[in-house]
């Protein structure tokens, strides 16, 4: 599949950017994006500021290949806030403003499907679907994205779950999404989203691989080859390197053994995204992620142990109390050292395969003077 991501001239984001920011919800604008791009949700005004609208509007552009991804990614993400009324009116205006993006750029060559899946709902196809899902050991899971990427919203009574029909979902799913690419963009969003990426990564394929057969072409059934399998991407490291992996699960260990969790939890947040205040916001967004998770990220704010360790410092000075955190710090160093080179160039190698990798200056979010790389997801307008 060719990838043509030739953008257009500077002028043309800057001409784009001064509308957006002239705009009377700029600052609702500027949310929307930075919730596209990073898949975090700001509503401190503080750290809103700083962000360089332009380069967001170019990660938006790159992210996103063509304008129907756009759309998609957008409604997608508003379907998930409070306000859904007022962002959908900000959806739209993003939209219309970076159309003329789409139209002076090359386009990318797709492998979409166009034949409507509704034309294959209520036959014989979609009864041997949900049979094979009902038979997966992790049905419930299953259920689970389908409700979420159908109607919106985590599920997690076991009783709604288990009386939840895998037929009507995937009919709910077929009416969303048009397109085994349009499928793909929306599972890939929410599989970032969740606590547990990898495990839900596997679901996701699973729901892929047999809704697929409903967006056919000429008779013929898509294989999971056919598409670009987003959802795996967003979140599954080479299947070729397990020894980092490994060492993940050491450092974490040696971690948790000396040290208390939590404080190295709000320690590892606040390097890598911004300082922990104890606000109610701050340990809703600290529930987002995982021990495992922010090591990982940490490896690509800090290039260096040599970096790592005067980073780490910085951070918990600005914690309450210091104290409490400077034997935090020690450990961390301790336990990431022997591996901390062979974790980066893992982590690293996992982000050039994913969709919505982040690249050069222009997909830098600078927060309180340090670059800073998000990924986790807010479902809320406060």
């Amino acid at each position: 599949m060719a990838d043509h991501r030739a953008l257009p001239p500077e002028q043309t984001f800057s001409e784009i950017v001064r509308r957006l920011e002239q705009d009377a919800n700029a600052a609702r604008i500027k949310k929307l994006i930075l919730y596209a791009c990073k898949n975090w949700w700001e509503n401190d005004p503080d750290r809103l500021s700083v962000i360089s609208l332009q380069s967001l509007v170019q990660e938006l552009r790159y992210l996103n290949p063509t304008l129907e991804h756009l759309k998609y990614k957008l409604h997608l993400l508003v379907g998930t806030l409070s306000k859904q009324e007022e962002y959908l009116q900000v959806a739209t205006t993003i939209i219309e403003n970076l159309t003329g993006l789409y139209r002076s750029a090359t386009p990318i060559e797709k492998t979409t499907i166009n034949t409507n899946p509704l034309d294959a709902i209520g036959g014989k196809l979609q009864n041997q679907i949900t049979k094979i899902l009902e038979q997966e050991v992790h049905s419930s899971r299953i259920k689970k994205l389908m409700i979420y990427a159908a109607r919106k919203h985590w599920e997690a009574d076991p009783l709604k779950i288990d009386q939840a029909e895998i037929n009507r979902l995937i009919s709910e799913l077929a009416h969303q999404y048009p397109t085994i690419e349009s499928l793909q963009i929306g599972l890939a969003a929410i599989v970032k989203s969740l606590n547990k990426p990898i495990e839900y990564a596997a679901i996701a394929n699973m729901i892929l691989r047999e809704m697929g057969k409903l967006y056919s072409q000429e008779g013929e059934v898509i294989s999971p080859e056919s598409t670009n399998d987003l959802a795996t991407q967003a979140v599954a490291p080479p299947s070729s390197q397990t020894a980092p992996a490994i060492e993940l699960f050491d450092m974490r260990l040696e971690i948790v053994k000396f040290a208390n969790p939590l404080r190295a939890k709000i320690l590892l947040f606040s390097l890598v995204y911004y300082p922990f205040t104890y606000k109610e916001q701050d340990w809703s967004n600290l529930k987002l992620y995982s021990l495992e998770g922010l090591l990982r990220s940490v490896t690509t704010v800090c290039h260096s142990l040599e970096d790592l360790q005067s980073n780490l410092e910085v951070a918990a000075q600005q914690l309450n109390p210091p104290e409490d955190y400077v034997e935090v710090v020690r450990v961390i160093l301790k336990s990431l050292k022997p591996g901390y080179i062979s974790l980066q160039q893992h982590v690293q190698q996992a982000l050039q395969i994913t969709a919505e990798v982040t690249r050069a200056n222009s997909t830098q979010v600078l927060i309180s003077g340090v670059p800073k790389s998000s990924s986790a997801i807010g479902n809320q307008e406060l």
